[in-house]
């Protein structure tokens, strides 16, 4: 089973989102140096992380992200799928719509999805990273 497993909440000015979800919710922010859409993505702490993964500490928890409101103009979850492929070709069979695929730098593979009732999703499938050789 696919489990949610980030948001996204699109902004038109990122410094006035950052004081108030900080200001109402206590969130702090790591710009990720990973360029989307022409701004910077700014991930969304929510929670303490792994330091090696940074995957949430405490199951249950997530975090998130920031993205430039003329990409989606909703909040957006996002899914953890095996293979992002074959899920685009699951939403397409069963009366959605699917997206062009991304890589988010090295870490993994991106599409927006729209459901069958034109809600827009993403899907999210982890790169594995190969252990570095230490000698």
């Amino acid at each position: 089973m696919d489990s949610v497993v980030h948001f996204e909440i699109p902004f038109e000015d990122k410094d006035r989102a950052k004081k108030f979800y900080a200001d109402t919710f206590g969130w702090t922010f790591q710009d990720s140096g990973v360029e989307m859409n022409g701004d910077q993505y700014t991930t969304i702490m929510t929670c303490e992380v792994d330091e090696e993964t940074q995957r949430p500490k405490e199951i249950g928890k997530m975090n998130g992200g920031f993205v430039p409101k003329n990409m989606v103009n909703t909040p957006v979850v996002v899914m953890n799928v095996k293979d992002i492929e074959k899920a685009i070709a699951q939403v397409e069979a069963n009366g959605g719509t699917g997206g062009d695929v991304f890589p988010v730098g090295t870490f993994g593979l991106y599409a927006y999805v729209t459901d069958s009732e034109k809600n827009r999703i993403g899907i999210w499938q982890d790169i594995k990273q190969e252990a570095k050789d230490e000698s």
